[in-house]
């Protein structure tokens, strides 16, 4: 079957990982003004995209080509429920076990970025943000693991239908919030922690969608009363010395929203409203009840004991409502929702943005779909790969002719280079709304891509127009109003530094200027990331040019056997990498080399070498010896393995040392028992199954891998 132009850049542009991505908690929730005022963990749930939890109540007809598992609240508190893995037998579902090759694991995985090491640049964007952030020296992120329930639980049957007397939320979110479901996060209730089978119903998609829908007075309360939880917990000696945490305060102030009129929003309110809300927290305190929004019954602390003293959590709260509540707030003011940042952006960090966004988040969305759909289509995304399509049927033409025509094979390597050189060296000036959150601004991309429907000049959202007078960009802001201004296109050299200069001349003058509060650090801001921003320029080669020096080197090995220079455009890619990491260090963008991967698929197996294409046949073989076990259908299917860009390229240069006889030795992080069970599975590490693939092709060539640690294998030649 011809594998032509079209499947390529989908098979390229493919999600590495087949999970859905939810974006939630304050991090995302909250405007981007708030967040930069308040160290928060990120929070990211994630699930598995053909696995659904079903109430007795829901039609299993729509979801058969699904793994179903069953939702099971007997026997449960309210809120909370057991999963059972099969209807006829019950079997308890519990979480998946994470690959012991996996840098996470536990019911909510950590990740820590450490802004000692790496993200200097961010870091200092953050102390000016917020001096709190220079004694914080790293930011956590959690990963949590979650179930996806594309009904409504009936348990929250309650929330649909509740009276309303002053409009919030309103039908319309109502109904978006139903139908998007919820999920089931795997976490027992406090009063049996040790219970492994309990799972509680999560609304956190619901959540995001009622904060999107708040007021920007509404934000900020709950923004200050988050601040002053944080206070609170400090008084108290720390979280585990309390029963406080962030989500009773979100619970108070969703309950607050619905009840509260919309006079009690009012900006010249802030104060009366805060202190109230503080009391009706205390109130909570006092009876030990918090109840659930979303599920009133579900009191969240009812597993304390009756005589558990709260008094210090109470007197605290006293305290700082009636003597320290005016002055806290004057020190964090109410800032406009107008606040914006203006930045020239290179389009290749905008196009890296959008890369990321296609390869590796996934929602249910309509506009995260279009977004997805539109970019692996669209021709003016990544408009490279079209050299590199090109230089790949050349040499496929030159394998089955079995000729080697040097004058065909030179137009390849040609093209070749001309995909790695075609860099977009245009910028866009960006508007970028502080009063919005993350996840706003990443919608508004999305809504922006949709109405453009991608016909900009590298996919980016901005569009480049020329004129008799030179370049001029079209800047988009986030609400999708149009400007028009002056940019740059591509220059030379020295008129790139002499830009530069001026822009460190201006810069320079704004320092002089008087400015206070949110102005003076939006002006400082914007000092600490234009350095950042040019680093990219300067630095940063085209999104594709890892995966077509990839090609490229396979190139040279396979089809002209010229092994010096597969070897050759391995080190300079690899020497490349390393520059390109030491030179961005404290920017930590040098981890971009794998967003696009090696395809190696049985349209085009001739285009590697014999060992890949007997892995690739074994792989086919497995298949097929599976359909027939299962009944199914063993027509032509395309057999697709995506092969990380570096290690790819490692074991080019290892095999081509070999036929050079020089001395080599390659080593990978891969566990063949992970790798095995992940093989088939559509929720595959593709990086744990990229290595152990390639580990199995050096073991068909007849090296046979040493293990040098638990998970680590060695590779030697000779051996």
């Amino acid at each position: 079957m011809d594998l032509n132009y079209n499947i390529f850049r989908d098979l390229l542009l493919r999600k590495k990982h087949y999970n859905s991505i939810l974006l939630c908690g304050s991090f995302f929730e909250l405007p981007v003004m708030f967040v930069l005022n308040n160290i928060t963990d990120i929070d990211v749930m994630y699930s598995i995209k053909n696995i659904v939890a079903l109430q007795d109540c829901d039609d299993k007809r729509k979801f058969e080509n699904f793994k179903i598992l069953h939702i099971d609240t007997s026997n449960c508190h309210i809120g909370f429920a057991r999963i059972i893995a099969s209807s006829d037998i019950a079997v308890f579902y519990k979480r998946p076990q994470e690959p012991r090759t996996a840098r996470y694991s536990g019911p909510s995985s950590k990740l820590i970025m450490n802004f000692k090491k790496e993200w200097n640049y961010f870091h200092n964007f953050l102390k000016i943000c917020d001096r709190k952030w220079a004694k914080q020296p790293k930011l956590k992120t959690d990963f949590v693991y979650a179930l996806c329930c594309p009904s409504w639980p009936v348990v929250a049957n309650e929330w649909k239908t509740r009276q309303r007397e002053n409009g919030w939320p309103s039908v319309d979110v109502i109904d978006k919030i139903v139908h998007s479901g919820c999920h089931l996060v795997f976490k027992p209730h406090l009063s049996n922690p040790d219970d492994d089978t309990q799972w509680r119903f999560s609304f956190s998609q619901a959540e995001l969608i009622l904060i999107q829908s708040w007021t920007h007075v509404q934000k900020y309360i709950y923004h200050i009363l988050r601040l002053i939880k944080s206070e609170i917990v400090k008084e108290c000696g720390g979280e585990n010395e309390t029963v406080l945490c962030t989500y009773f305060f979100k619970t108070l102030m969703l309950w607050s929203c619905e009840e509260k009129p919309q006079e009690f929003w009012r900006e010249e309110n802030i104060v009366t409203a805060v202190g109230e809300l503080l009391c009706i927290m205390i109130e909570w305190l006092i009876d030990k009840r918090c109840p659930n929004y979303f599920i009133p019954a579900n009191n969240m602390i009812d597993y304390l004991r009756k005589d558990e003293n709260l008094d210090k959590e109470i007197s605290i709260l006293l305290n700082f409502r009636e003597n320290f509540l005016p002055k806290f707030l004057e020190l964090n003011a109410f800032s406009s929702s107008e606040l914006t940042l203006h930045l020239e952006v290179p389009n290749k960090l905008w196009e890296r943005i959008l890369l990321i966004l296609v390869k590796w988040f996934s929602t249910n969305t309509s506009e995260w779909s279009y977004l997805e759909s539109s970019l692996r289509i669209s021709d003016n995304f990544l408009p490279e790969l079209s050299y590199l399509y090109q230089s790949l049927q050349i040499q496929l033409c030159s394998i089955t002719s079995k000729s080697e025509n040097l004058t065909t094979i030179s137009d390849a390597l040609q093209l070749f280079d001309f995909a790695k050189k075609n860099a977009d060296e245009t910028f866009s000036i960006t508007v970028l709304p502080l009063g919005l959150s993350i996840v706003d601004f990443m919608q508004h991309i999305c809504k922006r891509m949709q109405s453009s429907q991608i016909n900009t000049a590298r996919g980016d959202g901005y569009e480049t127009v020329v004129s008799d007078l030179g370049y001029f960009t079209k800047v988009v802001n986030c609400r999708g109003e149009y400007q028009q201004s002056e940019g740059c296109c591509y220059m030379p050299e020295g008129k790139q530094q002499n830009r530069i200069s001026k822009l460190e001349s201006a810069s320079s003058r704004l320092s002089d200027l008087r400015m206070t509060g949110a102005e003076a650090k939006l002006q400082k801001t914007q000092m600490i990331l234009e350095p950042f921003l040019k680093i990219l320029t300067h630095e940063w080669k085209s999104s594709s040019f890892f995966i077509v020096a990839a090609y490229q080197a396979n190139c040279f090995y396979t089809c002209l056997r010229d092994y010096k220079s597969a070897i050759r455009q391995c080190e300079e890619t690899r020497q490349y990498l390393n520059t390109l990491k030491e030179k961005t260090r404290q920017t930590n963008t040098g981890k971009m080399q794998n967003l696009l991967n090696v395809v190696l698929v049985n349209d085009w197996s001739i285009l590697f070498d014999d060992h890949l294409q007997v892995l690739l046949g074994f792989l086919t073989l497995a298949h097929r010896s599976r359909c027939a076990t299962q009944n199914r259908s063993q027509n032509f299917t395309r057999i697709v393995v995506h092969l990380f860009t570096m290690e790819f390229l490692d074991y080019i240069r290892f095999q081509s040392a070999r036929k050079l006889k020089r001395k080599k030795t390659v080593t990978y992080k891969c566990d063949f028992q992970d790798a095995v069970r992940q093989l088939f599975h559509e929720d595959k590490n593709h990086r744990v199954v990229s290595r152990i693939l390639l580990l199995t092709a050096i073991r068909i060539s007849g090296i046979k891998p040493t293990r040098i640690g638990e998970t680590f294998y060695q590779v030697q030649w000779p051996c």
